[in-house]
């Protein structure tokens, strides 16, 4: 909003001033009357104005109206997409219809039901080349994903340009903790808790990206946040695709990422 209801009312209060010569600073003035009478009138029909002026423009609509913009170019929004979002997708659809460039085929890709992200490796395999690593949701199929995927981006691909749909090398982690606590706890309780952080620590293995780090902190975190009666932990053993490693933060290869293997909680 560009003015206030006062200061429209002081500028037209000022013009039929200068316009007639009428005093409007004294008290009971009917020009004064006049204007108040309508002013509420004149204000809303200003805020109309402006907000239509504010809602035909990409960067600045909201909600429905960005909707609209966005039909215009051949885009509907996605389930609990947000505007910004939506906004994003609208201002990339002029690639996303000439097809053969990244923005449409990252799109393509992400587009396909159960691609959970995305990683986009120019020259992979040579000039003239790239590679797309795909993220899958959990419980996917990896390998019809692969292939669906895969379809989706030839219809993108321009003529004469090589690629390959990649799901990262997977690395099994493999975990054995043992878990201290205090006496306030029962039997029961302990081995409900012991699932509990066992769940926790898959999640947190399954959940980490290709050339994402693990990190021996964030395990010691999750574990002990699961529940106050647990005092103190160790992790008592440690191993990558089946290797003997030394606990400390773990750095996956090139193009790897890490899964969970086997996790034990005593």
């Amino acid at each position: 909003m560009e003015k206030t209801k006062t200061e429209i009312r002081q500028a037209i209060l000022a013009n039929l001033a200068n316009k007639t010569g009428v005093n409007i600073t004294e008290d009971g003035s009917i020009a004064v009357a006049i204007v108040d009478s309508i002013i509420d009138e004149i204000y809303s029909l200003y805020y109309e104005l402006d907000m239509m002026k504010q809602e035909a423009y990409l960067s600045t609509s909201h909600g429905m109206y960005t909707e609209l913009i966005a039909d215009l170019v051949d885009t509907d929004r996605n389930p609990a997409e947000t505007d910004n979002e939506l906004k994003l997708r609208t201002a990339n659809s002029i690639y996303r219809h000439t097809k053969g460039n990244r923005v449409a085929i990252e799109e393509a890709a992400l587009a396909v039901a159960g691609v959970a992200s995305i990683d986009y490796r120019p020259y992979g395999a040579g000039t003239g080349s790239f590679i797309l690593y795909v993220y899958p949701q959990a419980g996917v199929n990896q390998i019809r994903l692969l292939d669906r995927v895969e379809a989706a981006v030839g219809e993108m691909v321009a003529e004469g340009i090589y690629f390959e749909v990649r799901q990262p090398a997977e690395k099994p982690v493999d975990l054995s903790l043992i878990l201290q606590f205090d006496n306030r706890i029962s039997v029961m309780e302990k081995q409900a808790v012991r699932n509990s952080v066992r769940y926790r620590i898959v999640n947190y293995l399954n959940d980490l990206k290709k050339d994402e780090v693990l990190y021996v902190n964030e395990i010691i975190r999750l574990a002990m946040a699961t529940n106050v009666h647990i005092l103190d932990l160790a992790i008592a053993d440690l191993k990558v695709n089946g290797l003997a490693k030394t606990i400390t933060n773990t750095f996956p290869a090139n193009d790897e990422r890490f899964i969970s293997g086997t996790v034990t909680v005593a």
